[in-house]
């Protein structure tokens, strides 16, 4: 999952998974300022804020997150918030 705070950027993103929103979204404002997830008492491994599936626990051969703060590019605001024109959204264009 890929955002641009506040946007989730759905092109760049091969699934989204609920659960794992629920859990991070709590702390993705700090984490986007630049908060050290350390300092949220969240695991960290490579320099990433890791979080578990609570449904699929690692031990059970579930899945984690990692969740890194990346430098936005004017690409990466152009997709999150791309304006369509009243033409586009008529003509059937995805929005």
């Amino acid at each position: 999952m890929v955002f641009v705070e506040p946007a989730l950027i759905p092109q760049d993103t091969d699934a989204i998974c609920f659960s794992a929103m629920a859990d991070i979204l709590p702390y993705s404002r700090a984490l986007c300022r630049g908060i050290p997830p350390e300092k949220m008492g969240l695991q960290v491994e490579a320099g990433e804020a890791i979080f578990e599936c609570p449904h699929h626990p690692r031990e059970e051969g579930g899945v984690k997150f990692a969740v890194k703060r990346t430098p936005v590019t004017e690409e990466d605001r152009k997709k999150a918030f791309r304006v369509h024109t009243l033409e586009e959204i008529s003509h059937g264009h995805e929005v």
